[in-house]
């Protein structure tokens, strides 16, 4: 910027100088203006964590009425104790086969029609039942349970 009274609508702003000059009047004034630095890391800093904390918030489910199933062992478990009660002792002395006892148990699979042997088994153990197998030619070597009284 000159400092002439010649030059006309000459306007700087860029270094700190505001001038405007007229027709054969220069009014410069040096004005510096004490800025702080522009704040762009700090608040977006703290805008990413609020951010941040908020979908943590969010995403975090909320702890609902937790439905307790019970174990398919519990349940076979309880109905095989509701059989032994409604049996008379002499039919609770007799040999089962697992598919005997499915189906005098009423037990029913949770995702199948069937219910699981596995399951079965930890269940009849619980209620007292010892697992023999008749090693005969006759008998086929197959696997019965018999009710030994001792539940675990």
């Amino acid at each position: 910027m000159s400092n002439a009274p010649h030059c006309v609508n000459e306007f700087v702003n860029s270094a700190g100088l505001v001038g405007l000059v007229g027709h054969k009047l220069l009014l410069c004034i040096n004005r510096r203006f004490e800025m702080p630095p522009p704040l762009i890391y700090r608040p977006l800093r703290e805008k990413l964590e609020q951010l941040r904390e908020q979908s943590l918030i969010s995403s975090k489910p909320e702890p609902l009425a937790e439905k307790k199933c019970p174990k398919i062992v519990d349940e076979y478990t309880t109905l095989i104790r509701n059989w032994q009660d409604q049996a008379t002792p002499i039919q609770r002395l007799r040999l089962f086969t697992i598919d005997e006892l499915i189906r005098l148990a009423n037990l029913s699979g949770r995702f199948r029609d069937h219910a699981s042997h596995r399951y079965t088994g930890e269940a009849l153990r619980r209620c007292g039942f010892k697992q023999k197998r008749d090693w005969s030619v006759a008998g086929r070597n197959k696997r019965f349970w018999l009710f030994d009284g001792e539940a675990q």
